[in-house]
């Protein structure tokens, strides 16, 4: 027991400033095999999304080959069932071992193991890994070896929690202060083409890839289109449209919104052929691609490729989701921010035209900002207009007071003016008329309104009506039978003298029903006239 305590203590302290969970585990598999003088030793951790084990360290004597890779629990049974119940596995002759079929016999001595030992751990209840050795010969393992194996599995996994743990807290502020620095790139930018263009180039040198670059998917023509990507020297550029309508198998799987990580190409069938043939001749051989589905829509994917095989961690999978995130919220911003810029200018353009007046108002009458056409309009200049001299309560009429508050109660519910006509007050006490219309711009009830001089409008319809009411007076002061009619004869306008001669009432002229007052000898002529 001594023995076994100071090799623990000992290899606490080897490990103790390891960083990631792949030495611990090497670490542990390392000090075993110099302690037990095996030929193999490994650490592996049990995947339950794909029930495999998984080797995360391992060791060989020189000359044997070390276990690596993956291995399904079924291909170890029924020493797998041992290891969920929380028993080690003792094997002292593979050959001869009366738990193992002669498919595990067969497959032990394609492995070269004629001894194997293995202590699992299990958290919760449930397997997560195992600790094992491996003799090429039979072995008669000591209750003293067995102890070993089984208490280092115990520290092992707790010193490989603690790693992956502290690799996963420095992992995480890496990935933080990165988004920091993405956001401080991108914010100055609003030209998308910038944008993504900055997000690539970073986080490709960041992860050391081949290639990054931002896709924005069209569902209805199945392109995407990629405005400025990041390159290794040496590698072709990805911009420009990209046709998937011959795989449309692929943007189903794009849909779904998943993680793709592919380590190597040539190994994964989760693309298809002609997919896959499509990225190898550009020279792909790993890739990891985040896709953004926004309210049920496909939007945009975030890729990092390389002509390498290459496995990309966790970690990457969600930095990869924080930058794709991150660069369709700051393209969104750009754009959104672009589209106002155009607007504003298109506004201020025609705001500063002098074409039509337009003031910006307040709910209690201030009026808090004017374009030069409208503080002519009023004769006001910028300085009073700054100095709060320049108010719409003001410069409307007191007879006027009850129509504009109509307009304010219906402005307050609606958000708009309806245009309205009515008079304003000039700065020097003259009045004009104004046909007004405007709509709420901010939420505590400022709106922008526009104005236009109609006073001239107004005077031509005033003139008018007062040359036909002098019309008028001088056909009711002829001494004469007056009418008139229209081209057809159907419409009548006459006098009262008509109407007192003929007898007839007004509706009876209308139709050719002024003929009948016609002598019957003249009516020739009229309906000819």
């Amino acid at each position: 027991m001594h023995l076994l305590n100071e090799f623990l203590v000992r290899f606490s302290e080897v490990v103790r400033g390891l960083r990631e969970p792949s030495a611990v585990a090497e670490t542990a598999c390392r000090m075993l095999l110099e302690q037990l003088g095996v030929d193999r030793a490994h650490w592996a951790e049990v995947d339950w999304t794909t029930e495999e084990f998984v080797i995360l360290g391992s060791v060989a004597a020189p000359g044997v080959l070390a276990i690596e890779g993956r291995f399904p629990l079924a291909a170890w049974e029924p020493y797998s069932a041992s290891h969920r119940l929380g028993r080690a596995v003792v094997v002292e002759d593979t050959k001869t071992d009366a738990r193992a079929d002669s498919a595990m016999r067969a497959a032990t001595a394609r492995m070269d193991i004629g001894a194997d030992l293995a202590a699992p751990v299990l958290a919760g209840g449930r397997l997560t890994s195992v600790l094992a050795v491996k003799q090429r010969l039979p072995r008669r393992w000591t209750s003293e070896e067995i102890a070993l194996v089984e208490h280092l599995a115990g520290r092992c996994w707790a010193e490989v929690e603690r790693a992956r743990a502290e690799a996963a807290l420095r992992a995480s502020e890496e990935r933080y202060t990165f988004l920091l620095q993405l956001s401080d790139a991108l914010r100055p930018l609003d030209a998308a083409v910038d944008i993504q263009g900055e997000a690539t180039r970073l986080l490709r040198d960041h992860l050391d890839a081949g290639w990054c670059y931002y896709v924005e998917w069209d569902e209805v023509t199945a392109r995407g289109v990629v405005l400025r990507d990041a390159t290794r020297d040496g590698l072709p550029s990805l911009a420009g449209t990209h046709d998937v309508s011959d795989v449309p198998a692929f943007l189903d799987l794009l849909r779904t919104g998943k993680m793709l990580n592919v380590a190597d190409y040539a190994n994964f069938e989760g693309l298809s052929p002609e997919l896959r043939a499509r990225y190898t001749k550009l020279g792909f051989r790993s890739m990891l691609m985040a896709t953004l589905v926004k309210q049920e829509r496909l939007v945009a994917s975030l890729l990092v490729g390389d002509s390498e095989v290459r496995t990309c961690s966790s970690d990457a999978e969600v930095l990869l989701m924080g930058v794709a995130e991150r660069t369709w919220g700051a393209v969104e911003r750009g754009r959104a921010e672009m589209a106002l810029k155009r607007s504003e200018k298109r506004l201020r353009s025609v705001a500063e035209s002098g074409v039509v007046a337009i003031a910006f108002f307040g709910l209690t009458g201030a009026i808090t900002d004017a374009n030069d056409a409208f503080l002519d309009m009023v004769g006001y200049n910028r300085t009073e207009l700054e100095r709060g001299d320049v108010r719409w309560d003001r410069l409307t009429p007191p007879e006027w007071i009850v129509q504009t508050q109509r307009a304010v109660e219906h402005y307050k519910i609606t958000g708009t003016i309806e245009p309205y006509e009515k008079e304003y007050f000039r700065r020097n006490g003259e009045r004009f008329w104004g046909l007004f219309s405007g709509r709420r711009i901010e939420e505590n009830g400022e709106g922008v309104a526009v104005v236009l001089d109609i006073t001239e409008r107004k005077r031509a319809e005033a003139a008018l009506r007062e040359s036909e009411e002098r019309q008028r007076m001088m056909v009711e002061l002829v001494p004469v039978l007056l009418w008139s009619a229209s081209p057809d004869g159907q419409e009548v306008a006459l006098n009262d003298r008509w109407l007192t001669y003929t007898g007839q009432s007004a509706p009876d002229t209308q139709n050719y029903g002024w003929l009948e007052a016609i002598h019957p000898d003249d009516l020739p002529a009229a309906r000819c006239f």
